[in-house]
């Protein structure tokens, strides 16, 4: 909830109030509202690796540290410091070292409503198109834009997976359409308030 409101959406969550909080803590909202097209990225890896898409996340922790609830969203990185969204204990600052005792899952989400993931090679379509659109107007497409999913537009994607460091394969990956979808939102949350190249 906490997450969904950083991208400033309303959804209907009033039937989130009468359950009782092991049915709570299992929920998926994204899946409770197909209209929102939300998606997560499930990562065990290493706090600095998360950190790196510049996306505030959910942590959830096997054994969470004291004063800290199993599940909370980070919101912003400051230096040596980390300031979340913790349920029970609402917000507050934390040192970064808590998330190195390695017992920490992270869910990335980020918004796909034009289906980026399903766009396949050879594809003739709007969302091709806007696509096409998208990483022209950030330098990693040349030439003429089109609605056909070529070897263009695969060079383009290699080019953006460079640039974000992920692997460059020239798929659209979960964590390729995260970058792209959350950098299409004018005014997203960032982890870094210093904000910088995005």
């Amino acid at each position: 909830i906490t997450w969904l409101r950083l991208w400033n959406i309303e959804t209907d969550l009033d039937y989130l109030r009468d359950l009782d909080y092991n049915t709570l803590s299992r929920i998926d909202i994204a899946s409770q509202d197909r209209a929102l097209s939300l998606r997560r990225i499930a990562m065990d890896a290493k706090f600095k690796d998360v950190i790196h898409y510049d996306l505030p996340f959910i942590a959830v922790f096997s054994q969470p540290p004291p004063g800290v609830s199993s599940a909370i969203v980070v919101l912003r990185v400051e230096g040596a410091f980390c300031v979340i969204a913790d349920p029970l204990e609402g917000q507050k600052t934390i040192r970064r070292e808590v998330f190195d005792s390695g017992s920490c899952r992270y869910f990335l989400m980020y918004f796909d409503k034009n289906d980026f993931e399903g766009t396949l090679l050879g594809e003739d379509s709007q969302r091709v198109l806007m696509l096409q659109e998208y990483l022209k107007g950030r330098g990693f497409l040349k030439g003429q834009v089109t609605t056909v999913f070529d070897a263009r537009l695969t060079g383009a994607i290699k080019n953006l997976q460079r640039y974000y460091k992920l692997e460059p394969t020239g798929l659209l990956t979960q964590e390729t359409v995260m970058m792209i979808t959350s950098r299409m939102f004018s005014g997203r949350p960032r982890l870094y308030s210093s904000g910088g190249e995005d």
